[in-house]
């Protein structure tokens, strides 16, 4: 009896773990202020917990997109506070236009040490 009880237990919390996992999958899937584009001049590539390039120049006007090729999920966050990307899954973007001249240092709001800097002239 007691093996039983032990079995059901462990298949209880074995499903509430994939159900919880599906469930934060599923919440980046649909992550509204992420959107699949395609590479361009204007591309940051996130790998290897690194932005690629880590420092871009832009012309004012321009968007700047930053698509998650992680294994991990990731977030741009502006030092400044002036944007906030939602957490990206792999696989996910998120675009920013850079409306005014200036460098805007930027880092990952889950892992502090990635960073970079967009600069639009």
């Amino acid at each position: 009896m007691a093996k039983t009880a032990n079995k059901r237990a462990v298949l209880l919390a074995s499903l509430t773990l994939v159900f919880f996992y599906a469930g934060c999958v599923q919440q980046g899937q649909n992550n509204p202020g992420a959107t699949t584009v395609p590479a361009g001049p204007n591309t940051v590539t996130i790998k290897d917990f690194a932005f690629n390039p880590p420092q871009l120049t832009i012309k004012k006007g321009d968007a700047v997109t930053w698509t998650n090729q992680d294994s991990v999920p990731h977030q741009i966050v502006a030092d400044s506070g002036e944007f906030k990307s939602e957490i990206l899954s792999p696989g996910q973007s998120f675009s920013r236009v850079f409306s005014s001249a200036g460098a805007i240092p930027y880092h990952c709001g889950i892992h502090p040490s990635m960073k970079g800097t967009v600069t639009a002239e």
